[in-house]
């Protein structure tokens, strides 16, 4: 995993949107890293109008989204502008459709890393399921960041990785791993088993990889499903951030695809990121 240097934090200037910011803000701070913050609008002139009208309408739309966004960036609003100082912050505007636009974006810019707020609480299935930040974890070329509403910032320094233990997923280690490296921090190896435990093999090939001086810990728990064992080890261990390796149609489809991951995403204590 090649260190973090940009981050993207796509806005859409919501109360949601000023909460996953002030994360992002924070998590930039612990790596130093730039931030480009970024707000896609669409055009609808509602009503037929000849073409001088319409591009002065759009000019105005464009205009409006660039001051709300400066105000944004530096959270003018809120009066918490000291979150922003030192922070190298970046603020561009797009029209389109959010979820293309902030791939392209990504793509576009070598963004090492995108950050999204989630809703948390009743409304975390219409906010995550079909939302934007679902199209853009699944299409993705870098790591996504999922920040629920309720979790407040933390220096992170215990990141727990969800594994099967598949060849696929222990393949993907050296990125934990990195990131760990890079934030000093403890990693943790979670595997949740519905009938067997791992094969001593299976952990010990875990185990022996170059850790380069993070500390690894392996916890392995029942659970009839991922979700309940998640939410179980989530609960027990103080964990700032949870990893999980998500290839099409496997990890990740299986961890949210139940409605049992309602009780999971309400109840989680951090953010989620998805490597593809």
């Amino acid at each position: 995993m090649k260190p973090i240097k940009r981050i993207l934090y796509p806005t859409d200037f919501s109360a949601m949107a000023i909460i996953g910011y002030k994360y992002c803000l924070n998590l930039a701070r612990q790596l130093g890293a730039r931030i480009d913050v970024l707000h896609v609008y669409r055009i609808d002139l509602g009503v037929p109008v000849n073409d001088l009208i319409a591009y002065k309408m759009i000019d105005e739309r464009k205009r409006s989204a660039q001051l709300k966004l400066g105000s944004f960036a530096h959270l003018q609003k809120t009066g918490e502008q000291d979150l922003t100082e030192g922070l190298d912050i970046h603020a561009h505007t797009s029209v389109g459709m959010p979820e293309d636009e902030i791939i392209a974006f990504s793509k576009e810019n070598d963004i090492d890393l995108i950050v999204m707020p989630t809703k948390g609480e009743h409304n975390i299935l219409e906010s995550l399921f079909g939302s934007v930040t679902t199209a853009v974890a699944g299409l993705a070329e870098c790591p996504v960041l999922i920040v629920p509403e309720q979790v407040a910032y933390r220096p992170i320094a215990d990141i727990a990785y969800a594994t099967d233990l598949s060849v696929e997923n222990i393949n993907r280690v050296e990125i934990p791993l990195a990131l760990a490296k890079l934030l000093q921090a403890n990693l943790h190896y979670v595997h949740i088993y519905n009938k067997e435990k791992a094969l001593a093999g299976e952990v010990d090939e875990l185990l022996t990889a170059n850790t380069d001086g993070v500390e690894v810990l392996f916890h392995e728990l029942e659970g009839g499903t991922v979700q309940e064992g998640m939410k179980h080890f989530l609960n027990e261990k103080s964990i700032d951030l949870l990893m999980a390796y998500s290839p099409p149609k496997n990890f990740f489809e299986r961890l949210f695809r139940l409605s049992t991951t309602r009780h999971l995403l309400e109840q989680i204590s951090c953010p989620l990121l998805v490597m593809r």
